[in-house]
Formats: structure tokens, sequence, C-alpha cells
């Protein structure tokens, strides 16, 4: 067997068949790729010290030439791993840094670390196949340069140059001749904080938000110019800058694992220039509850359990006869506080009244609290026909991943409508590939917690009189749980548009009794986690 593990499986396969039925397959032919002479495979950390180059299966796709995965398999020295059920091919360089490339998608990551290939990553009868010219470019930027011999029939694709050292000045570069408005990047240490300079060519249609430890700055109709560098190492209170080129929008993502006080972003129409100035923590001032903490600053196991009501306000939730989805959430999350401060747990709640909060806002209300758990309440509706809808009851646990059934994707698109309220933009119902990438680290840290606190709900409520619907456990993309850096679970309680269900959920007995399980579940999950219920020193507070 070939280099086989960063092979197809079978499902590929048929995939891959089923479209050469429908399009014209690419002709498949050799690209011979070797060291540049000037950069060495023995002082490259990224690369086996052995690699001195080769011949690659290579192809085309929209007149952009692409390369086979055996291609890194070989600088690395040894074969990668397919994920089926996530599409994703995994590779491991010699200094253990994971290479991810997903399956039609553009963007990577090495680790931590952002990258956008610019095009989607494809599908050969055998392996996946990574555009060249950009592949070539990060390689360059991780210190292996790497040149090819093209033979004479792919002579007609254009190959990306690619800077050996990315400018990463404060001063402001050249202006562009290729048509690009975003012509460099800077950083500088002041006497107040850590300032980031975006070198432009005018202003541009601009918004910018704090998903902790990310700082996002979004720029309408955006070109990069080909010198501005996509990856860039931080300084001061910022660790490294990712860079990424979409279609019509460039995004500036900028890693503070740091507490910090706050993140200015203005722009200079003299110097026309964006500039982010990030704030140290002071030591005289409180950290401000609209800030998300880094998941380091917590103290893991404290028993601060954070209640999330869903909806309120403007924001009511389903409302089916007369029964508000808002109101059963407040008055079951009240509960759930009251249950919980008896067993000896700080509970706080993201909202005690009728009051509109936004998502952004719940998630980071918990991180600053240094919440150890995030319980986010919801009950379930659905169109369609009388018949379907009393036919249709359960309650769910979802956690924080990318949905796997559009039935998933429908639910998380309609509990993050208030997203499209506050953006205005119809379309921010959806959490994009690039936001997915950026949340891998939250993913990492907290999903094998959250899978168990679910599993804990799911658990408890055998039983109960609203059944599980379907395995009683999911994943989709909910904003809600963006952002809340510790074990998280938004629970879909029950379908109001459920005869029996809305009757449960909006009675006084059935509220206490979702309440006295949820509180249940919350305190098996701990004595799972920490081999006891809750810590010595809620106990003591309780006490009191």
């Amino acid at each position: 067997m070939p280099i086989g593990a960063a092979k197809i499986m079978a499902g590929t396969f048929l995939k891959f068949w089923l479209g050469v039925i429908f399009c014209t397959l690419p002709a498949f032919s050799a690209i011979t790729l070797k060291l540049a002479p000037t950069s060495s495979s023995n002082s490259i950390p990224n690369s086996s010290p052995n690699w001195k180059g080769g011949s690659f299966p290579d192809t085309s796709f929209e007149n952009i030439l692409y390369v086979s995965s055996q291609f890194l398999e070989s600088v690395f020295g040894h074969e990668g791993s397919w994920v089926p059920d996530r599409q994703k091919l995994v590779l491991t360089d010699v200094t253990g840094k994971k290479w991810i490339f997903t399956l039609d998608n553009p963007y990577m990551n090495i680790g931590d670390e952002v990258y956008n290939l610019g095009f989607p990553v494809r599908r050969g009868p055998e392996y996946l196949y990574l555009p060249l010219p950009s592949l070539l470019r990060i390689l360059t930027l991780r210190g292996l340069s790497i040149e090819m011999e093209m033979p004479v029939e792919n002579s007609k694709h254009e190959v990306e140059k690619v800077s050996q050292k990315p400018e990463t000045s404060a001063k402001k570069p050249e202006m562009p001749t290729d048509g690009s408005n975003i012509l460099g990047i800077g950083i500088e240490e002041r006497d107040n904080g850590t300032l980031v300079i975006v070198h432009t060519t005018g202003k541009l249609d601009w918004e910018s938000f704090w998903v902790a430890p990310h700082f996002l700055l979004k720029l309408q109709n955006a070109k990069f110019s080909s010198h501005y560098p996509l990856k860039v190492n931080g300084k001061g209170l910022v660790k490294r800058i990712v860079s990424i080129q979409e279609k019509e929008l460039g995004q500036i993502t900028l890693y503070i694992p740091k507490t910090i006080d706050t993140v200015e972003a203005s722009y200079s129409p003299e110097n026309q220039e964006y500039q982010i100035l990030i704030h140290p923590k002071s030591a005289h001032k409180p950290e401000p509850e609209t800030l998300t903490i880094s998941e380091k600053s917590r103290k893991p196991g404290s028993g601060t359990i954070i209640i999330d009501p869903g909806h309120g306000g403007k924001d009511q939730g389903a409302q089916i006869s007369g029964v508000n989805e808002a109101q059963v959430t407040l008055a079951i999350g009240k509960l759930l506080k009251a249950d919980l401060i008896k067993m000896g747990y700080k509970a706080l709640m993201t909202r005690e009244t009728d009051d509109f909060v936004s998502l952004q806002d719940r998630p980071k209300f918990a991180s600053s609290q240094g919440g150890d758990l995030f319980i986010s309440l919801h009950c379930n509706s659905l169109a369609g026909s009388i018949s379907h809808k009393k036919a249709v009851t359960g309650f769910t646990a979802y956690i924080l991943r990318e949905g796997e059934s559009e039935e998933d994707k429908t639910l998380a698109r309609r509990e993050n409508e208030a997203v499209s309220e506050e953006s205005g933009k119809s379309n921010k119902k959806e959490i994009s590939p690039v936001e997915w990438i950026l949340l891998e680290h939250q993913l990492n840290l907290y999903s094998k917690e959250s899978e168990s606190f679910a599993g804990s709900i799911v658990k408890e409520f055998e039983g109960f009189p609203i059944a599980k619907y379907a395995n009683g456990a999911g994943q989709a993309g909910f904003y809600v749980l963006v952002g809340a850096y510790m074990p998280a679970v938004l629970f879909e309680m029950g379908f109001l548009t459920h005869d029996e269900d809305r009757r449960i959920l909006s009675s006084e007995k059935g509220q206490k009794q979702v309440a006295e399980k949820l509180s249940k579940a919350i305190q098996k999950y701990r004595q799972n986690q920490f081999g006891k219920p809750m810590p010595i020193e809620s106990k003591k507070r309780s006490r009191k």
C-alpha cells in the first residue's frame, strides 16, 4: 500500500466517481519539487532531515495548480491520517504540529494558527489535492523554501511568488499597482499598551468584535497586497496575527491570550490606517463584566454555575397557544438557581428579568464570572401540519460543534436569529468556516467535558414525561455557546408545538421537576469529573 493513510476512504471514492459522471475529470500528471538553493532541510524544523525533493502527482482545478497530499507526507517523512466523519486530512510535521486540511474548504490550520489557501482542498481518485502556490507560500512563511521544475504542458499555470521575509513594519508600504487596498501590518509597543497598525489605501466598511481570546477586524471589499503577510508573530499583548482573504472580505485576527482591559479599534484618515490598541489589565481597575477572560485565568472546580434563560425582552422566542419560550426559560432558570444555591453552589443568571441580552454578552458574562459550567435553557418548536406537530416531542442537550444534520443546523439558525437582528445582517445566523477554525481551541479544551455534561442530563431525564428526542444529545453551531470557556450545553427542554410538552413546561409542577432534574444532573456530572459533587469552599460558604 502506498502512502495510504492519506488516501480517501470508500465513501469519498463514491462521491468522486459520481462527480466524474457530471464533470470533466482533471488531467493528472507529475511535478518535481525540490529545496530552493537558499534552504536546507537539515536546518528546517518542519521537514524530514533526509528530504531532498521528488516528483508528485499534480493537476489543475479552475486553472490553479494543485499537488497531491503525498508531497507534504514526503516532506514530513510519514503518512497522514484521514478522518472520514469530519472529511479532514491530518498531517503531523516533525515538531509535532498538526496540519489539518478539510475537503472542499479553503482554510487550514497548523496547530492553532489559521491559514487561507485561497482555493478549496479538492479530491482526486486516491488522494486529496492541495493548491500548490499558496501551499508553497505557507511553507516559506514557516521557514522551508521549495521550488518546482514544471513540465512543459504545465507552464501555463501561474505560480504565486513567495515573499521570503514578509514586511511587518509600522511604516506604510508603497502604493500597490495590483488593485489591492490592504498594504501591510505592523506592531508597536506603547506606554498604554500594544498597538497594531493595518496600512490601507483608504477607509473601508468595517466591523470588529471580541471573541476571547481573539479580536477580529473585518474589512469589506478588501484585497490584501501580494506582499501582505498572512501570518505575523506577535509582540507585547498580542501573541500572533492571522489574516484571511475571502471573496469580498478581509479578516484580520489578533490572538490575545493575556487578560486585558479593553481593545480599541479606529480608523485614521490622515494616515490611511486602522489602529487597534490593546490596553493591559490595570492593577487597580476591576475586570469589566462585558469582557471575556481567558480560560487560563479561571480556577477550575470553583463551583460557579452559569444559568442562561434563553431569549427575553424583544426576543420572546417561540410563542405557542399563549406560552412564551422566554417566560418558560426564565421561570425554570430561577428555580434551578435556587436549587443549586441550596446545594452549596454559586449560581448566576445571564438575566433575572424579562430583558434582552445579546447572544455575545451571555457567554462573555459566563467567562467573566469565572464560571465552571454553562447551561442555556430553551424550548423547541417546529413548523408543519397539525399531525406532525402532535407527533414530534422530546428534549435534546446540545454541545457546540458543527451540526451533522440539516435539522440541527436549522435549529441553530433559528436560535441564532438574535445575532442577525443585532448586526443587521440577515446572513449572520450561521457560524462561518473561518469562525469554526478559530473556535478549534475552545472546542479542543471543553468538548469532552461538554459531552459528559450533556450525557449526564440525558441520563437524569430518563423516565421523565417528556422523553428524549432521538438519542437525546446533539451538536450544532449555537452562537450563545461561543466564548464560554467552560463545559457548556444548550438544553432544548421540549417542543412547545407539542401539546403535552407545552403543558408540562408551562406548569408550575413541570417547571419544578425540570429544575430539580437539571440540578441533579449537574451534581452527578461534577461527582464524575472531580470525585465530589461540589468544592469544600462552596459548602463552607453555604453554612454562613
